[in-house]
């Protein structure tokens, strides 16, 4: 049950965290998204110069952040990637969507719970690099 109510207020906060950026134009949601990785001790540069698989290592082997933290680590590297589609630099939002879909693939093998958001956001993510790849 306190494993629950973690992953709830994780989520809760990453809802926080999307709602407020849905009211900032691009500037201010990478400078806000930039804030909120700087709390967390992450790079935002070392996000786009890494490879993803060097990245994911680094992040896993952190003993600050647990699995549930990597979750919303994934969501928000997701977030930026977006952004950076909006302003309409696809290739580092693509960079940052493959990063973002092999941290939340290796969140969805460690953690206990299922997430159906959390598939559905997967889903979503592939379909855009797929999309992308294709174009």
């Amino acid at each position: 049950m306190i494993k629950q109510d973690f992953i709830e207020r994780m989520s809760q906060e990453l809802a926080k965290v999307i709602a407020e950026l849905l009211g900032f134009d691009t500037s201010q949601k990478l400078e806000y998204l930039n804030e909120y990785f700087a709390t967390m001790s992450i790079d935002t540069m070392n996000l786009l110069e890494t490879s993803p698989d060097e990245l994911i290592d680094e992040l896993i082997a952190r003993e600050d952040l647990q699995v549930s933290h990597l979750e919303l680590v994934a969501n928000l590297i997701h977030q930026k990637a977006l952004v950076y589609y909006e302003q309409e630099h696809d290739a580092f939002g693509h960079n940052l969507m493959k990063k973002a879909l092999l941290l939340l693939e290796y969140v969805d093998d460690e953690m206990v719970t299922f997430s159906l958001e959390r598939r559905q956001v997967m889903d979503a993510i592939k379909r855009d690099i797929s999309d992308e790849e294709f174009d």
